[in-house]
């Protein structure tokens, strides 16, 4: 009986690693994507290359985390381009940017999934979220990046885009996002920067 119980741990435990991650189905149908993507402006050329170099290291499968979410981040940041047009929705992006970004996205699940207090990994999905127009379904991920320490980088972009999130989804006023914006106001009033100065600006017009 004990060898039995032993045989359904392990086999459970197994039952519930993670497979490798892989970055693609088809070497065609990711090109496709790229080639599409390229031709509407919406893909970095210079980002792209280092996204492609963190791809060709997955290409055989990875279960490394760290190495997954990096490539899904360098992915993310040569869609920018795109994902960043103004007057534009993401709902206008062409099909090869809205695929690519679903790489981006499963890249950052994974990473998740194998660490849920991955907090980067957490604060990019929250931000992949917020620019393809999922802002509810961002919060929790900005929530779990706000646990990081107050002030930090990382903690002020997941307060960036917290508070982003917010405004789209009318929760301006409610204690938490409010609390957040203090907190966010007075870090930016030690080291005031360029774009977090012109966020709480915007920011100020919804919070208190």
């Amino acid at each position: 009986m004990r060898y039995l119980l032993l045989a359904l741990f392990f086999g459970s435990s197994l039952a519930y690693a993670q497979a490798p991650f892989k970055p693609y189905h088809l070497q065609t149908v990711f090109d496709g994507w790229v080639k599409e993507s390229e031709q509407s402006h919406e893909l970095d050329p210079n980002a792209l290359k280092k996204a492609e170099a963190k791809r060709q290291a997955l290409v055989k499968g990875s279960t490394d985390a760290s190495a997954v979410y990096n490539y899904g981040r360098a992915l993310h940041l040569a869609l920018q381009p795109g994902l960043t047009l103004p007057n534009r929705s993401y709902n206008d992006l062409t099909n090869g940017t809205k695929h690519l970004a679903m790489r981006a996205e499963a890249a950052y699940r994974y990473a998740i999934q194998a660490d849920p207090d991955f907090g980067r990994a957490n604060i990019m999905m929250g931000m992949l979220y917020n620019q393809t127009n999922r802002h509810v379904t961002a919060i929790p991920y900005l929530e779990k990046g706000l646990q990081l320490p107050q002030g930090s980088n990382d903690w002020m972009i997941a307060a960036s885009e917290f508070l982003k999130a917010g405004i789209y989804t009318q929760r301006y006023g409610q204690p938490e996002y409010d609390k957040v914006f203090a907190a966010f106001k007075s870090e930016v009033a030690k080291s005031p920067q360029g774009y977090y100065q012109s966020m709480l600006k915007l920011y100020g017009k919804f919070y208190k």
